[in-house]
């Protein structure tokens, strides 16, 4: 019996332009479907790249920003104080961000302040605030 065959085909989109007499491209679909295995696989091919090392690195340094950026922008506007926290990471040796991470998820307390003030006024901050224009902080 041909009616069987004739509804598994009208089943599908491509089965209904056929059943009418016509064609339909579904190349759009195919795209759809291969932009997420393309990104996952462009994914996983950048994370091959990066080292252990360097991947925590780059965690460390976001966990830090979580903690110095809200002390910063107690005195600078928003825009200012994300200017202000990477010139203060850029001045922190790996051992003091990954202090300051420590600190993450809880408000900053006065140590961890004090850490981000005397960060803040080393020479490489000064300059990386005079280079982005962040107003200079004082002693």
């Amino acid at each position: 019996m041909r009616i069987g065959l004739h509804y598994q085909s009208v089943t599908s989109c491509e089965g209904q332009a056929r059943a009418l007499g016509g064609s339909i491209d579904l190349s759009w679909k195919r795209r759809l479907m291969m932009k997420p295995l393309a990104l996952m696989v462009l994914g996983l091919a950048a994370l091959a790249a990066c080292s252990p090392a360097e991947v925590a690195g780059k965690v460390n340094r976001r966990a830090a920003e979580s903690v110095v950026q809200p002390v910063v922008n107690i005195d600078m506007p928003a825009g200012i104080a994300e200017q202000a926290t990477g010139c203060i990471l850029d001045a922190a040796s790996p051992a003091e961000m990954q202090a300051l991470a420590r600190d993450v998820g809880v408000e900053a307390g006065s140590s961890t302040k004090a850490r981000i003030r005397e960060l803040a006024l080393r020479p490489a901050a000064q300059t990386c605030f005079a280079t982005r224009g962040v107003p200079p902080l004082k002693g």
